[in-house]
């Protein structure tokens, strides 16, 4: 039997709500499974060590530490970890500085999900 590639996803978001939401709308997804969630960005790090993730979906503003400074921490220690920003706002200035931290993209949070 073969096996479908899984893709492991950490979700960090400081609002329980939005992590909830995030994880079941990619649990349903066919190679995705969310192996854990961060409430800030010194959690995402922590989350990052213990996981070992592929890709991690990062809100921008938490407390502790924001997104972009958990992104640019997290990009120089693990590399092959892929960095998404979550956020509210399309046209974020702050967008760009996680783009520059590290980040891949952006995923905004108003996103349709795929099982509408």
């Amino acid at each position: 039997m073969i096996r479908e590639p899984v893709i492991r996803v950490l979700v960090v978001d400081d609002h329980p709500v939005a992590r909830e939401g995030v994880r079941r709308m990619l649990d349903g997804q066919p190679g995705l499974r969310v192996v854990a969630e961060a409430a800030d960005g010194a959690a995402a790090l922590t989350a990052v060590s213990e996981h070992r993730p592929d890709v991690v979906l990062m809100d921008q503003r938490m407390p502790v530490f924001d997104g972009v400074a958990a992104i640019r921490r997290l990009t120089g220690k693990y590399p092959a970890v892929r960095m998404l920003v979550l956020t509210t706002y399309d046209e974020d200035h702050d967008i760009q500085r996680a783009i520059e931290a590290g980040a891949e993209g952006d995923l905004l949070k108003d996103t349709p999900s795929p099982m509408d």
